[in-house]
């Protein structure tokens, strides 16, 4: 699983999202972002993540994401 923020230096979350799509489609991926731009996060949820958070992240919001076994 990867958790990745939607804005990074250089290539950013949703491009990063793209390319990881194409190399490994059946990653899991949630995003965290602290920006509600609702074309981008309708772009988001159609190329398919496990999650989107909101910062600031309460920690019970994340583990629903990450199995801890």
């Amino acid at each position: 699983m990867t958790l990745m923020d939607v804005r990074m230096p250089g290539l950013d979350g949703l491009q990063t999202l793209k390319l990881m799509r194409q190399k490994r489609p059946s990653m899991k991926v949630v995003m965290v972002t602290a920006y509600t731009n609702d074309a981008m996060l309708d772009e988001i949820k159609t190329i398919g993540v496990e999650g989107i958070l909101f910062k600031t992240i309460k920690f019970p919001e994340l583990f629903k994401y990450m199995p801890l076994s």
